[in-house]
């Protein structure tokens, strides 16, 4: 998605998968949930008492967090993209299918259109 959304804010590739990061973890949480666990875990977080479930979830904030921190945008608005950009950047999307094919969830345009306006 990074590709599209730099092609339409001439942002950094590094700003935009940061800031997309996030959303992508969610989105990928119901294929990937032990792993995405297994994060919160890496990042050192406390997960004591916490189900799989929580910790997926704590993971996910703490990325956002993190990226926070080091002054990436929370959203895409902050990168200079519209709403009424995000059909076409889903459209370009899609055509990034070397990388979809390999996403642990199948990715339709709805679903990217999903993802990029919880960015927005």
């Amino acid at each position: 998605m990074q590709a599209a959304v730099g092609g339409v804010t001439h942002s950094s590739h590094g700003a935009g998968n940061g800031l997309l990061l996030p959303h992508v973890m969610r989105f990928n949480l119901s294929a990937r949930q032990s792993q995405t666990a297994r994060i919160a875990q890496l990042l050192g977080c406390d997960v004591s008492g916490m189900t799989e479930e929580e910790m997926a979830e704590h993971a996910i904030t703490t990325v956002q967090q993190l990226a926070s921190s080091i002054g990436i945008p929370r959203q895409l608005r902050e990168l200079g993209m519209n709403a009424d950009q995000i059909p076409t950047v889903a459209e370009k999307t899609l055509f990034a299918w070397r990388i979809l094919r390999v996403n642990p969830r199948e990715v339709s345009r709805q679903d990217v259109e999903e993802i990029l306006r919880a960015a927005q």
